[in-house]
């Protein structure tokens, strides 16, 4: 497997669901990256989206979470593994566990140095911090019978020089040119929010993978951590979860499609491993149909894309 890395600067707010309107995630998960380059795909016609689905659902490629970066620091989800943080102090232990859990993401310059007890998490945490801020936009949506209805949506702007990453693997050249196209399209089209709202446009830049991305990306070791978010196919499930540390969530939203009856059908929901999850045995992963039975199939991506780490 080859890896390319695409940066993701958003020169908008954007909206990245997270159940309630009012409240916006920092990170755009692979699931909905996948529904959103498929819908893409789609304006080129069923075959272009057929194509899109095989090479995904066949492991030729995948892709990470849009995660965050800053400047040339590049961040990884904290993994979800207990680590005795090396300190002598007792208080500056129980200091540094109440920082340890606030901690979301790693520079991949110090991811090891979590794994080995050693991380600086004070300055992981200055480091993050000011990667962006979120504001309240007020809306209104026009009810017949109510009339105008305001209502308030989480909008998150990036600060400059920061904004999403994203690590893209593939088997062929073709499948990277694919994949860069529709990525492209998908900057016209907007990520996290509707660029008619004024949310979720974005410039992207293809970008050389970090030497510091090698050793994690490349090698099968001791551990294997999620990049995406993910979950196994019915006959990995047991294996995988042997000695797995990981975190669980709630997957759902609503359908996106040309038919305008169908986009106010919600997705059934589903559970799946959150990046940052840890793994002794990796898994392939699948597509799923997440649709209700009145529409048409929706594909929900669940391949992973894994790091390896020795402890």
């Amino acid at each position: 497997m080859n890896y390319s890395l695409f940066k993701l600067t958003f020169t908008s707010g954007v909206h990245f669901g997270t159940g309630n309107l009012d409240s916006t995630e920092t990170v755009f998960r692979s699931d909905s990256l996948f529904s959103a380059l498929f819908v893409e795909a789609l304006k080129s016609g069923d075959e272009t989206a057929d194509r899109f689905k095989n090479l995904v659902e066949s492991g030729r490629l995948s892709f990470s979470d849009a995660l965050p970066y800053k400047g040339t620091n590049y961040f990884l989800p904290k993994p979800c593994i207990y680590i005795d943080h090396k300190t002598d102090d007792t208080q500056n232990s129980s200091i540094l566990k109440k920082q340890s859990k606030k901690l979301k993401y790693i520079s991949v310059d110090n991811y090891l140095d979590f794994f080995t007890g050693e991380l600086d998490v004070q300055a992981q945490l200055e480091l993050t911090e000011d990667l962006g801020v979120v504001s309240l936009r007020t809306s209104a949506v026009i009810d017949r019978e109510e009339g105008t209805v305001p209502y308030q949506v989480g909008v998150y702007r990036f600060q400059p020089g920061c904004g999403l990453y994203i690590i893209v693997g593939y088997e062929a050249d073709q499948d990277l040119k694919f994949i860069e196209e529709l990525l492209n399209g998908l900057s016209y089209s907007g990520l996290g929010g509707r660029r008619s709202a004024g949310l979720g446009s974005f410039t992207m830049t293809k970008e050389d993978i970090p030497n510091s991305f090698n050793d994690l990306l490349y090698d099968d070791k001791d551990i294997s951590v999620l990049l995406s978010t993910a979950y196994p196919k019915d006959e990995e499930l047991d294996s995988c979860l042997i000695d797995a540390e990981y975190m669980v969530i709630k997957r759902g939203g609503f359908i996106g499609s040309y038919n305008e009856y169908l986009n106010n059908i919600r997705k059934r929901d589903v559970y799946m491993f959150a990046a940052g999850s840890c793994f002794k045995h990796r898994f392939s992963g699948r597509i799923m149909n997440v649709s209700r039975d009145d529409a048409h199939p929706v594909y929900r991506s669940a391949v992973p894309m894994w790091i390896g780490v020795d402890i």
